[in-house]
Formats: structure tokens, sequence, C-alpha cells
């Protein structure tokens, strides 16, 4: 029989041990790996609720913002985009940093999608990126369109996003390309030329024969609504544009983040009689 020599039989008992003692700490280290991301996930998906809680609770602010302030908006000359900042806060939540970003979108600041797809000269205040997107997608007849059918399109071009981004562009700053900010799903075919870039807003008022355009880029350099006086002169144009200084239509970008949860939304309201009212909300996720 053979002997094992004393050192070889303690030398074997240690590698045993140690063998043990690194399957158990691998074992410790996954388990704990497991609980923290477990741990992580949960706090998440309650970072995640509250920010939808706090999308719930935004729709006062939003329509008393639409109902008192949306009627003054008057946008410089030189505005790149019908956009502007309505809500932009931050705080702590039980020691969690917290931020809400609201940034309104005039739709009767932009080209309506069934104008552009008509031939309309307003067409021509578009990029060809935007028109190419535009002609990919059929709207059938009494559907609601909306920006989500625009996401998967094959002629989406790589560098036009189709929601807006959060931020405003400064008016000597040009804007991120955006789908979104240049054709408009909801409003009936009218330009707030108060709100609209410069180049639809020519376009829209030689289109409806109004002769006051001086009027509205003085008014608009001092931030002030315009006196339109002059009469609308005939045209053999069928999609002639309704000119107003007051629109009733605007989308909504809205950005809440909760610690690390973001949630951003794409939310269209329309004005009802005396009352405004969220026809169209979708959840942004590109």
């Amino acid at each position: 029989m053979t002997t094992w020599p004393r050192t070889s039989r303690r030398g074997a008992a240690l590698l045993v041990v140690l063998a043990t003692l690194v399957l158990a700490t691998t074992a410790s280290a996954a388990l704990l790996r497991l609980a923290t991301t477990e741990h992580a996930r949960r706090n998440l998906d309650h970072r995640a609720a509250v920010a939808d809680d706090l999308l719930t609770a935004l729709d006062d602010p939003i329509e008393h913002w639409l109902e008192e302030e949306s009627a003054q908006v008057v946008l410089p000359p030189e505005a790149p985009a019908p956009a502007v900042v309505v809500l932009d806060d931050a705080w702590e939540l039980d020691g969690t940093a917290c931020a809400i970003r609201v940034t309104g979108f005039d739709q009767c600041g932009m080209v309506h999608l069934s104008v552009a797809r008509s031939g309309s000269p307003l067409r021509l205040a578009l990029p060809s990126d935007a028109k190419r997107l535009l002609d990919a997608i059929t709207v059938k007849r009494g559907s609601r369109a909306g920006l989500d059918l625009y996401l998967s399109s094959r002629a989406r071009e790589p560098g036009l996003a189709v929601f807006p981004p959060a931020s405003v562009a400064e008016p000597d700053e040009a804007p991120a390309p955006a789908f979104g900010s240049l054709v408009a799903t909801h409003q009936p075919g009218t330009i707030n030329v108060l709100t609209a870039p410069l180049p639809l807003v020519e376009s829209a008022m030689r289109l409806a024969g109004r002769g006051d355009l001086d009027q509205v880029l003085e008014a608009r350099e001092r931030g002030e609504q315009p006196e339109l006086t002059a009469p609308p002169r005939r045209s053999s144009q069928r999609a002639i544009p309704r000119i107003v200084t007051v629109s009733s239509v605007w989308s909504m970008r809205i950005d809440i983040q909760v610690g690390h949860a973001l949630r951003s939304w794409w939310a269209t309201y329309e004005r009802a009689g005396p009352n405004w009212r969220c026809v169209q909300r979708l959840a942004i996720t590109e």
C-alpha cells in the first residue's frame, strides 16, 4: 500500500479548502450582484412610476399655460422654430434629483401635412429630407395622424429626428432638424404669423394675398401683437392658408427625470370651445 507523506496530505487538504473558498466567494459575489441588480431595478421602477405620476399631474399646469399665456406668445422674426419653453424646473424628492422641462411647439406655426401634400407653395418652406419623409407615409382619410407613423419609415434621413429636441434653439443658432417642428399633424391649415419661421410667414401671407407683412415683422421685433388691417386679395390657389395671430393647437414635448429614470412624451392639445384638451399623447423613444 502506498503511503503519502504527511506534508502532501496537508497540501491536498489546503487545496480543497482553497477551492471551497473560491466557490463560496464566487457564489457570494454572484448573489450580491443579483441582489444589487434587483435593488437597482426596483429603484428604477419606483422612479419611473413617480415620473408617470408627474406626467398626469402636468395636465393642469399645461392647460393653464395654454389658457393664460399661449395667446400672448410672440417670437422674434429670426426664430428658427415655433418653439417656446413652457416649464423648466428642478428639485429634490427624498434625496433624489428631479427635473421637468416642457417645451411648447405651435402647430399653427408649421405647414400642415395635408397642405404640404396638396402641392401648395407652402411646401417650399420645408427642407428636402422632410418632404421625402412626408411623402413616404400615406395617412388614411378621416384618421388622425401622429408623429409615431414616421418613426420607422425607410425614407427617414439619418440626420432628421422625428420628435423635436427638448431644448429651444437660440435665434442665431441652427435648430436640430426635426420633422415634428416643421410639419403639423393636427391644426386645420392656419398659419400663426407671430410664431412661424419667417420664410413660412412670407409664403403664407403672399399666398393669402395679405399686404401687411411689414407690420407683422415690426410687431414681432417689439414682441407685440400686430394690427392686421390689409384686406386679403383674391387668389386662384385652392389651398389658401388662414392667417391668425392666436393658435388653437399646440404640441408639448414633456421631459421628466427622476434620478436615473427619464421619460419623454409628445402631447398635443386642441382648443375645444372655451377649454383646451389633450387629444394625443405619444411616448418618445428615439
